[in-house]
């Protein structure tokens, strides 16, 4: 009996000192939620949410990437002088972007906007339909609690049309490794079926953690890709943003509209 007690006491002290470490984590490091929040646009709740699921340093660099994506995307408006609102691309646009989609490929706009800033969004094409000379393209993805979705879905972009209503968009394809030049179709493929297997139904949070089983849209292409042994992200970072991607070096341009600069440039 006394063992007993002594195994009991030991389990709620070490379940009573793990909570105190979580809790104690953020005043250690002196973290001011409030500023963070204002300086990401990312509400206190959702930040502590993100920081429970990772490791301070880690943390830390996904809150730079996100601040950084922000300030980069600001000046590119201002020196653009482009609108937060979108516009509907024409019609030959549109099907030279699905025609030129296959499963696998990877959708990233710089502007996609919640509260007045843009800062991107990324889906993966889980599979399509050739409907005569066009291309019926279904996306894999989360739009976040802004759009008023709950959990990832897959799209058909020929009756949901938010990625026809964006001022830019790229359409990417991936390579097998790093030393390829061309991309790996049958990765594609496979990551493509996998995140229509595997990655709906998802919950949202801004800052998802690679290791967890929420995501934001750039963390469901990263792991669609992931299940293939190809890790698109920023390696010092906790979570995924679009621009990881675009700066990533096992991804290839395949077309793209109203954004300038190189394949790798955000």
């Amino acid at each position: 009996m006394k063992k007993l007690k002594s195994l009991v006491f030991l389990m709620l002290f070490t379940f009573l000192m793990s909570s105190l470490f979580i809790c104690s984590a953020s005043e250690e490091h002196n973290i001011d939620w409030e500023s963070l929040s204002q300086r990401t646009q990312i509400s206190v709740e959702e930040l502590k949410k993100s920081y429970e699921m990772m490791d301070y340093e880690s943390f830390i660099s996904s809150v730079e990437g996100i601040e950084n994506t922000l300030n980069n995307t600001l000046y590119f408006n201002s020196e653009k002088n482009v609108e937060i609102i979108p516009y509907q691309m024409t019609q030959y646009n549109w099907e030279r972007v699905c025609n030129n989609s296959i499963v696998g490929s990877i959708w990233i706009t710089k502007d996609f906007s919640s509260i007045g800033i843009d800062h991107g969004h990324a889906a993966i094409v889980s599979r399509y339909l050739n409907s005569g000379d066009s291309r019926i393209i279904y996306t894999t993805e989360h739009l976040g609690k802004k759009s008023g979705e709950t959990y990832s879905k897959e799209y058909n972009n020929s009756v949901y049309d938010h990625w026809r209503k964006r001022n830019s968009i790229r359409v990417y394809e991936v390579k097998g490794s790093s030393s390829s030049t061309s991309p790996d179709k049958d990765k594609m493929f496979q990551a493509g079926k996998y995140a229509r297997e595997n990655l709906l139904n998802r919950t949202y949070v801004t800052l998802a953690s690679k290791l967890s089983t929420s995501v934001n849209c750039a963390t469901l292409v990263y792991k669609a890709y992931r299940s293939q042994g190809i890790y698109l992200e920023n390696p010092m970072s906790g979570t995924v943003i679009p621009k990881d991607i675009v700066n990533d070096s096992d991804v290839i341009l395949k077309i793209g509209f109203d954004w300038p600069g190189g394949s790798h440039t955000w």
